[in-house]
């Protein structure tokens, strides 16, 4: 998304832009018989390998070189670039050995972990700036040796003309089969260990004995849906929560629109879209108390961070919060916040600075 958008920013100025990955769709370089779910990071090594032979004899032909979280053990081909980091393995796994995780998933975090360092030791050397979408992500990248002046802080953006309230709310939620007066909690993503789908449900599950016209929407695949379905059945919340499973680009503004707050218990994020999405229709978020979901609750001066560890407590702040907050003013303000500071255009804008700052081949 990220990419996509800037670059669309660019070829509207004339800028001719090449975009490589697995899927094109200007140069394509498939991952052949490896697939990316069942080999994971080994996967990813083996594309980054096939990209570097690719430009081996053709890196002089651009002015600039933009790599999102590259997977380079070997030489770059490239004298200069920018390298831009979505996320940090390091700290998502120090959480991972932590929890509850299965064993098999915390042996290939670990393992994840010692190869993406050398990674980005490696593509340190030939890279001009590391931009990052969070400053813990930042953080992360100077404890393994990048140095600080070359980390630029470029936060993540929302298409703000897509993304936006709606006057239609109670049309939205007949469409969608929910009651109009209900209090609409909404989730927006992979169900995923790393989401805690069943903190979420647990979490809901003994708010709505306390707020009764509350219903929360789960949008999204995974491998915990499953689960994740059966555990809502088990705590008698058939009526109350609605999966939808996935939804397509055109349809899921509309889930954002008929919402009343976004709901999120990740362990782990770099800075998810989704988060700003629902910001920008309007929805105040309710997150767990994690840097990146954090920082992002502290600059908007918006919704709530709660320790969902401690279910009662992160009950009563959710209470509290719904009915002695405006949640009118949060949700004005969750808007501006994304308008002022996380239009696509606004940080397309950041990221021409940057290219500008990058030596020419």
């Amino acid at each position: 998304m990220c990419v996509h958008n800037v670059v669309e920013y660019l070829k509207r100025r004339g800028v001719r832009c090449d975009v490589c990955s697995p899927y094109g769709p200007d140069i394509k370089i498939p991952l052949d018989f490896i697939s990316k779910k069942k080999y994971g990071v080994l996967s990813l090594l083996r594309y980054w390998h096939r990209v570097s032979k690719y430009f081996e004899d053709s890196a002089s032909d651009y002015d600039v070189v933009w790599l999102h979280q590259p997977f380079l053990l070997t030489k770059c081909p490239f004298e200069s670039c920018l390298v831009t980091m979505h996320t940090s393995i390091f700290d998502f796994n120090k959480i991972v050995q932590k929890s509850n995780y299965p064993a098999r998933l915390k042996i290939y975090y670990g393992l994840r972990e010692k190869i993406e360092k050398r990674c980005i030791q490696a593509i340190n050397n030939y890279s001009s700036y590391f931009s990052v979408v969070s400053p813990h992500v930042g953080s992360a990248l100077e404890g393994v040796g990048v140095p600080r002046t070359k980390i630029v802080y470029i936060p993540n953006g929302v298409d703000i003309h897509k993304f936006k309230p709606n006057a239609y709310k109670n049309r939205l939620r007949k469409f969608y089969g929910i009651p109009e007066n209900d209090l609409i909690f909404t989730y927006v993503g992979r169900i995923t260990w790393q989401k805690q789908p069943f903190t979420l449900i647990r979490f809901f599950s003994k708010l709505s004995q306390r707020l009764k016209n509350a219903s929360l929407i789960i949008t999204g695949n995974g491998e915990l849906l499953n689960d994740a379905m059966n555990l809502a059945s088990n705590l008698g919340l058939k009526k109350k929560v609605l999966f939808l499973g996935y939804v397509n680009d055109e349809r899921l503004p509309s889930v954002y629109a008929c919402s009343d707050v976004y709901l999120m218990a990740s362990i782990y994020e770099g800075q998810p879209l989704t988060v700003f999405e629902a910001m920008a229709s309007g929805l105040p978020p309710i997150v767990s108390n994690i840097p990146s979901l954090r920082h992002i609750v502290e600059e908007s001066n918006t919704g709530l961070v709660l320790d969902f560890d401690n279910i009662e407590e992160a009950i009563k702040k959710t209470l509290r919060f719904i009915k002695e907050e405006n949640l009118q003013e949060h949700s004005r303000r969750a808007r501006l916040f994304i308008e002022d500071k996380h239009s696509w255009e606004k940080v397309a804008n950041q990221y021409v600075q940057l290219f500008n700052k990058i030596p020419k081949s």
